[in-house]
């Protein structure tokens, strides 16, 4: 408890499985009030709530605040890789691929002398 409020539930009443792709399925059951998710959200998450995707409110550690229906809810829960970490991985690759060409060159160059 912080300032009054239950910070994290321990995911009791929450089934979590892998679904496609990386993505987290998270169902629970709900009487129509706000639920606490058990998952941390960041700012490349993106959640979608029972078909719709959602900008949620976050609690003081980061776990999503939604309103849920009465009844069965699911949340799919996936991660945006940034547009810089695609472009640094791939140089990455790119500069491995000719430092080991160089490399190569270089080893010939040397067996034949």
């Amino acid at each position: 408890m912080v300032s009054g409020t239950l910070i994290f539930n321990n995911g009791e009443g929450f089934e979590k499985e892998a679904a496609s792709n990386g993505k987290l399925k998270i169902s629970w059951t709900s009487d129509g009030k706000d639920s606490t998710l058990p998952i941390v959200f960041y700012r490349q998450s993106v959640l979608v709530v029972n078909g719709r995707k959602v900008s949620p409110k976050c609690n003081e550690i980061g776990m999503p605040i939604v309103q849920a229906q009465k009844g069965k809810n699911t949340a799919i829960l996936s991660f945006k890789t940034p547009m810089w970490f695609t472009i640094l991985l791939y140089i990455s690759i790119l500069s491995w691929a000719l430092l080991i060409i160089y490399g190569v060159f270089r080893w010939v160059k040397i067996i034949k002398k």
